[in-house]
């Protein structure tokens, strides 16, 4: 196509006399029997080259519809002319959403289809290569005045699949253009039924909305006069629908068996509206069909719409499941295909929220201990995620759940926790500590295997290995013996347990433990060293100096005793800790016997020589500098020592609430919205709680110093 006719039907205006238009080509319109076309050498099949488009399809990118007009009446076969694409002239203007060419278009169409030949029926059924009708353009868009336009002409248009199996009402409600979808159902009401994407109808799509659309429709509905001044300002009309307007009209119009569509997924629009946490949607589908509640998704889990609601995710699901349950209350005692209740999804997905909900439900009081296929009660699923701490503290404190059940590989929820080597000791020490409060028992296997490894444990130390590691040395030669006899169940039990990622590795965990101690260890006696060299230098040159019979200038203070009350508890302490680790070294060698290392007890004495240094600094610091100055200078040491010491105090301090709410378990279950709360804040903010802890000294400090007499 030459440039000249290209930018001619690219730029033409509305206007006959509009300088835009090229001479030439503005004659050769406007005077169809002039000779000025063979002048130029214009021909009006041209077609540009690399889409194969007519000078219509060039018109049409603009929306000119009187340049068009002028076009079709030299050559009216255009409008049903397509390019490479396979697009007609009003694929591209039902895509770009020019009104008034649609119509010229759609006008010229009927005609031409009516003097063809060929006697086209259809006309505008012409599809693309993405079998893309022009009605599928202007949905697709959002331009509903050219959705009335095509439907008009041809009301069979709605009932048209592209390639991806989307129908035009399917497209409507999955752009969110409810207006659009209620005039689709209003003419066609059995497109409903067509299937869209992945085997998706209507009704799937509309339970899939975008929540930012929806409250934005629903704002605009309520409030008229926003939408009043926003049709003002932009000069635009529009309608106004809502997803809840759709589903009601698809329902009206199709009855509750378009409720019972699956997907290629095999999927439900309950199952998405569960999903999607929407309240108001499930009420709306059990109103109309309450079986649909015990229809459990086609798929290898087979989880119902209580299971998927179950799962954690958005914040409206809880909801969803009191909706259920208050609905179909014996929907609680629907299982999945693994044998799960809802309580055991809610458990191993993590939802705390849900597993509190199911919990309070007098409905699900019988099936707390329900085990799944693999023996597996909600108690074993969380000690297999132990690492939700909330979720198993709400189960070993409540009374119905049984701590003793074994599932098919023999273990307790105290067993798997005990195996689990991804685990600290601490963290398994508070664990199990939580289950024996509650009225824990260990497998009857567990507790033959403690009275059997007094033999294993004899070559390895009996102080080396904590009673706990004995156990589990036990159970592995056990597993090992058992295994020469029956390999299939060994196999089949050694699955199960890498599925739960709690196969455990005895001599890593200890190995990993010990080093731990030795670290601690380490560390503790470089502290106490240190101590006891700076106490011991404090002594030496005590504050005041001596006089010339060598006694201390200040043994008469009061302050001065004090100091070396404290330098000598932290020179004591410090030596015993230093002490301590000499004589575990030295009967360890001299013995030929490993001793276990006396954690807490050095600890215990670090800490105290620590604080009782501190102390013997700010008595010192206090004596050399009273009355030395004015400008309250006097006791800056201790407000300064005391400013710099309360900072990690009061950091340990708020972190160790965190722990403390975690060990009084019927506090934490009664408070445990407050609960998560503090949690949360502490587990953030820890660090700026505790300079908000010693903000007033600092004050204090500041007003002293700056306040002259």
């Amino acid at each position: 196509m030459e440039p000249k006719v290209f930018k001619a039907a690219l730029y033409g205006s509305n206007d006959d006399d509009s300088t835009w238009l090229i001479p030439q080509f503005k004659t050769c319109l406007c005077n169809p029997s002039e000779n000025s076309l063979e002048n130029i050498n214009w021909d009006v099949e041209q077609k540009t080259k690399c889409q194969e488009n007519t000078i219509l399809h060039v018109a049409a990118k603009s929306g000119n519809h009187k340049t068009a007009e002028k076009i079709l009446y030299r050559q009216p076969s255009l409008v049903l002319q397509q390019n490479k694409k396979l697009d007609t002239p009003l694929h591209i203007a039902a895509r770009l959403g020019y009104v008034d060419l649609s119509s010229t278009l759609i006008r010229h169409t009927n005609t031409q289809a009516q003097i063809t030949e060929s006697g086209i029926r259809h006309p505008f059924r012409k599809v693309n290569l993405l079998k893309n009708t022009a009605l599928h353009e202007a949905v697709r868009h959002g331009h509903h005045s050219i959705v009335k336009l095509l439907i008009e002409q041809d009301r069979n248009l709605t009932s048209l699949t592209n390639e991806a199996g989307e129908s035009p009402l399917f497209l409507a409600v999955d752009r969110r253009f409810h207006s659009i979808a209620l005039y689709i159902l209003e003419t066609r009401p059995d497109s409903a039924f067509l299937p869209g994407r992945n085997g998706m109808t209507a009704m799937h799509a509309a339970v899939i909305g975008n929540k930012i659309v929806e409250k934005l429709n629903k704002f605009l509905k309520r409030h008229l006069n926003v939408k009043a001044a926003f049709e003002y300002i932009t000069g635009l009309t529009f309608a106004i629908a809502t997803q809840e307007d759709v589903l009601r009209e698809v329902l009206a119009k199709c009855g509750s068996e378009i409720l019972e569509k699956r997907d290629d997924f095999g999927w439900m629009p309950l199952h998405y509206a569960a999903h999607m946490g929407n309240v108001q949607v499930v009420k709306l589908f059990l109103t109309k069909k309450v079986d649909l509640a015990y229809e459990k998704v086609n798929d290898e889990e087979g989880m119902s719409a209580l299971h998927i609601a179950a799962i954690k995710g958005l914040k409206g699901r809880i909801g969803v499941v009191r909706t259920l349950v208050k609905e179909c209350p014996d929907v609680c005692e629907l299982l999945d295909n693994r044998d799960r209740t809802a309580l055991h999804v809610a458990v191993e997905s993590g939802n705390r929220y849900a597993v509190r909900t199911l919990l309070n439900m007098p409905e699900f009081n019988d099936l707390i201990n329900d085990q799944d296929r693999d023996g597996n009660t909600s108690l074993h699923l969380a000690a297999l995620h132990v690492r939700r701490h909330a979720i198993l503290i709400m189960l070993a404190t409540d009374i119905r759940v049984e701590k003793a059940i074994l599932n098919k590989v023999g273990m307790t929820a105290a067993d798997i926790i005990s195996s689990n080597t991804q685990l600290s000791q601490f963290d398994k020490a508070f664990m199990i500590s939580m289950l024996k409060k509650e009225g824990y028992m260990p497998s009857l296997e567990r507790r033959i295997d403690v009275r059997e490894t007094t033999s294993v444990d004899e070559n390895i130390g009996r102080h080396e290995r904590s009673q706990e590691t004995k156990q589990r040395l036990k159970m592995a030669s056990k597993d090992e013996a058992v295994a020469s006899e029956s390999g299939a169940a060994n196999t089949a039990r050694e699955n199960n347990k890498e599925k739960h990622h709690v196969t455990p590795n005895y001599d890593i965990g200890y190995n990993k433990s010990y080093e731990h101690v030795r670290n601690i260890g380490t560390i503790n006696l470089l502290v106490a060293t240190i101590i006891a060299s700076i106490t011991f230098a404090a002594a030496m040159q005590v504050p005041g100096g001596y006089d010339s019979k060598g006694i201390a200038n200040l043994r008469r203070n009061s302050a001065f005793k004090i100091f070396v009350i404290a330098d000598s508890v932290a020179f004591g302490c410090a030596a015993a800790s230093m002490f301590i680790h000499f004589a575990v070294a030295l009967c360890s060698k001299l013995l030929q016997e490993t001793y276990s290392y006396p954690i807490r007890c050095v600890m215990l004495l670090t800490i105290v020589s620590i604080a009782s240094s501190l102390v013997a600094f700010i008595m010192g610091a206090n004596m050399v500098f009273t009355g030395s100055s004015h400008g309250g200078f006097d006791g800056l040491p201790v407000y300064v020592a005391s400013f710099s010491f309360l900072i990690p105090i009061f950091y340990f301090f708020f972190r160790l609430i965190k722990v403390g709410l975690l060990l009084i378990p019927s506090v934490y279950i009664i408070f445990y919205n407050l609960g998560m709360a503090i949690e949360k804040a502490i587990d953030q903010y820890a660090l700026v709680l505790g300079l908000a802890g010693v903000f007033p000294p600092v004050f204090y400090i500041s007003y002293r110093f700056f306040s002259f007499p």
